[in-house]
């Protein structure tokens, strides 16, 4: 699985309503793909646009889901741009 990666998108406050549900499965998918050595991949949409309510940056619905910041946070994750995650990994 050389060129696998698990993407984990949008579990935010501001859009993740029933997360509680399936959150024990995503940490569980996280554990795996660590486990076999895959790129784990967090999308945290944020929203730039003037006059938008949802997923501003530095706010608390733009935060990923606490259950899954905290899990995020343990494993001594780095939050980095896309341009900075294909320069590391050569895909310039």
């Amino acid at each position: 699985m050389k060129n696998s990666a698990l993407v984990v998108i949008d579990l935010q406050n501001d859009i993740t309503k029933h997360y509680r549900e399936i959150i024990e499965n995503v940490n569980a998918a996280i554990d795996w793909a660590v486990e076999k050595e895959l790129w784990v991949i967090y999308i945290q949409h944020n929203n730039l646009s003037a006059g938008t309510r949802t997923f501003k940056p530095g706010t608390r619905g733009a935060e990923l889901v606490p259950e899954l910041l905290a899990y995020y946070e343990s494993k001594g994750c780095a939050v980095m741009t896309l341009q900075e995650v294909m320069r590391q990994a050569g895909l310039e």
